[in-house]
C-alpha cells in the first residue's frame, strides 16, 4: 500500500469515527425511562463464617429473570430493574436503577421460605460511538439489601457493591430503544444471624457476570 493510499485510509477512518461520534451525541436535557431484566448470570459466591465453621464457595450459572434460578438465595440478586437517566451533556448520562426481587417457596412439611431483595444503583454512562446502535460504557455503585425469612427465623444482609459494563442501545425510533449490556458485578457484605435461631456473622463475597436486556423510552 502506497503512502498516499495509507493517508487516505487514515483520513477516511478518522472521518468515520468522528461521524459516528457525532451521531452518538445524545441531546442534552433528554430524559430516559427504562425497564430491564437479568437474562444470564454466572459467578462465584464465597461465605466465610466467623468461628469454627469452614468457608464455603459456590459456582453459580443461571438463565432467565427468576431470582432463585440465577442467584444464591442468601444474597439473591434483584433481577428486575426500573430506572431513569438524564443526558447531562453530549455522550454523558447520569441515572438511577432500582432493582427488585421476591420469591416464595412453599413446602408441605416446613414453613414457607420468603426472599426479598432490593438494590439502588446510581449510574454514570459514557456513549462514545454509534448511530442507530449506540455503544455505552457504564459504571454504578450498588447499595443492596436482602432479607430471607423462614417461619419465625429471619436473616438479612446489607451489601456495598459495584457494577461495570458495556453494551449497546439499539434505537427503534427517536423515542425508544432496546438495550443490551454485559456487566461484571461485585457484592460484599456481612450476613447477620437470626435472633431466633442464632448463629454467627458470615462475611459474603459475590462476584458474577450478568447479561441484562432492557427497553427504554426517551423524551
Amino acid at each position: 500500500m502506497s503512502p498516499t493510499t495509507k493517508l487516505w485510509s487514515l483520513c477516511l477512518a478518522l472521518l468515520f469515527v468522528e461521524t459516528a461520534s457525532a451521531h452518538a451525541q445524545l441531546r442534552p436535557a433528554t430524559w430516559r425511562g427504562f425497564l430491564d431484566v437479568d437474562v444470564f448470570n454466572a459467578g462465584v459466591v464465597q461465605e466465610d463464617p466467623r468461628g469454627p465453621a469452614k468457608n464455603e464457595k459456590f459456582t453459580l450459572v443461571g438463565f432467565g429473570p427468576n431470582q432463585l434460578g440465577n442467584s444464591r438465595a442468601v444474597i439473591a440478586t434483584p433481577p428486575v430493574g426500573l430506572g431513569f437517566g438524564y443526558v447531562l451533556k453530549p455522550r454523558w448520562m447520569l441515572g438511577l436503577r432500582a432493582g427488585l426481587g421476591y420469591d416464595r417457596v412453599s413446602a408441605h412439611d416446613s414453613a414457607d421460605l420468603k426472599i426479598f431483595g432490593m438494590s439502588f444503583m446510581p449510574e454514570v454512562s459514557f456513549v462514545p460511538l454509534g448511530a442507530t446502535a449506540k455503544l455505552f460504557i457504564k459504571f454504578s455503585p450498588i447499595a443492596q439489601y436482602d432479607q430471607v425469612k423462614l417461619g419465625g427465623s429471619r436473616t438479612h444482609i446489607f451489601m456495598g457493591c459495584f457494577s461495570l459494563g458495556a453494551g449497546t442501545m439499539i434505537f427503534l425510533s427517536d423515542t425508544s430503544s432496546i438495550d443490551i449490556g454485559a456487566y461484571f458485578e461485585g457484592r460484599f457484605g456481612k450476613l447477620k444471624p437470626s435472633p431466633v435461631s442464632g448463629g454467627s456473622y458470615v462475611d459474603v463475597d459475590d462476584l458474577r457476570a450478568v447479561i441484562r436486556v432492557g427497553l427504554s423510552f426517551w423524551k
